[in-house]
């Protein structure tokens, strides 16, 4: 398959209308968000970028039960739309992690023996992490046989996953109301956590997430979306990108989405759960859901993207031909080009300036 050229999420807007990003050359990202501020909104936004540029996205949602992702993960037949893994139980969650640690190690040695498998670029978002490690601990005390280790797999895969460097194509998105060294699942975990994004915190939450920044005078922006993106000793304030429920289904699907299985060499053993409904769905057997193991002979599906994948930064000519910005005119675009309000060029080297294509579509999605 066509791995994908996601190299960055773009988050929001910053100062002066400036872009920003999550540079996925950093892996994972903490996020810490009361409730109220934007942690659902936020998720979506970077899931679907992930999933419109042929990534995968995979959601541990047990705490809420599917809440928290249920109203654009859901196609209009009641199923799952393309490249998503949903868990919403406590028994999902914890083989779907365990799961997902296997296929790190796989993607590990391929690395390592330098084969040709190209992974694909995959998403993991643990809603509510706090709560959701405790549920995965519970879980594994009630079905724990005698002589097996007392960790949670499923914590311990947590674990491994935060620590999938930049050649395994797995990023760790952790979210909880306050996160912390324990609400995280520990310091390892913790430490892993090179991006983080706050919203609403108290001054003890920020002196552990922004050592290297004072509290800042008068508190945080108290405005729905309002946030902040630390990362080393930089600091960015922001407000996130605001994509609705059905725009982000829209544009998740509107890209080169992949089948559940893309990329993957663990076949049946790695699938996704499509539940009826989120509020509705029932206990069932490991291979009712599509978990654990199977006597299915193992795959790899080959897959063609639906087009080429843009590039990053694109002139104003190649955005029209992408459709990017529809019902315009390259003059009409040229024009607004020069207004206020229009996204700053990301590249003015030569007479062809460049941009990047996200800003572009948000740009004219904002202005129909």
């Amino acid at each position: 398959m066509s791995a994908t050229t996601l190299a960055e999420v773009f988050l929001g807007l910053g100062t002066y209308d400036k872009p920003v990003y999550w540079k996925l050359k950093h892996p994972h990202l903490g996020l810490s968000m009361v409730t109220g501020r934007g942690k659902s909104t936020f998720c979506r936004s970077v899931a679907m970028q992930f999933i419109h540029q042929g990534g995968r996205v995979v959601i541990i949602d047990a705490a809420k039960s599917g809440d928290s992702h249920g109203d654009w993960v859901i196609d209009a037949m009641g199923g799952l739309i393309p490249g998503v893994e949903l868990a919403i139980t406590d028994r999902q969650a914890h083989d779907l992690l365990v799961s997902w640690d296997t296929e790190r190690l796989r993607r590990a040695e391929s690395s390592f023996n330098r084969t040709s498998d190209i992974p694909q670029r995959t998403l993991v978002i643990v809603e509510e992490v706090n709560i959701t490690i405790d549920m995965l601990r519970d879980y594994w005390r009630s079905i724990r046989a005698s002589g097996d280790s007392l960790v949670s797999p499923a914590v311990r895969a947590i674990k491994g996953l935060s620590c999938a460097g930049r050649s395994s194509a797995i990023h760790l998105l952790l979210v909880a109301q306050e996160l912390g060294r324990a609400a995280s699942g520990g310091g390892a975990i913790f430490a892993n956590l090179e991006y983080k994004v706050l919203a609403g915190c108290d001054q003890r939450t920020w002196r552990s997430l922004a050592p290297s920044h004072p509290w800042p005078k008068g508190g945080l922006s108290e405005r729905p979306g309002d946030a902040v993106l630390t990362t080393g000793t930089t600091l960015t304030e922001f407000h996130i990108m605001d994509a609705s429920p059905d725009d982000a289904r829209d544009y998740a699907t509107s890209g080169c989405p992949q089948p559940p299985n893309a990329g993957i060499q663990a076949g049946a053993s790695i699938m996704s759960h499509v539940p009826p409904q989120p509020s509705t769905t029932q206990l069932g057997s490991r291979n009712e859901i599509g978990l654990g193991h199977s006597d299915t002979p193992e795959t790899t599906v080959e897959v063609t993207p639906q087009f080429d994948l843009p590039p990053e930064i694109v002139t104003l000519s190649e955005a029209l031909a992408l459709g990017l910005c529809k019902g315009m005119s390259l003059p009409a675009l040229r024009k607004a080009a020069q207004r206020p309000g229009f996204p700053p060029a990301a590249d003015k080297a030569g007479r062809a300036h460049r941009w990047h294509w996200v800003d572009l579509m948000m740009w004219r999605a904002d202005t129909q």
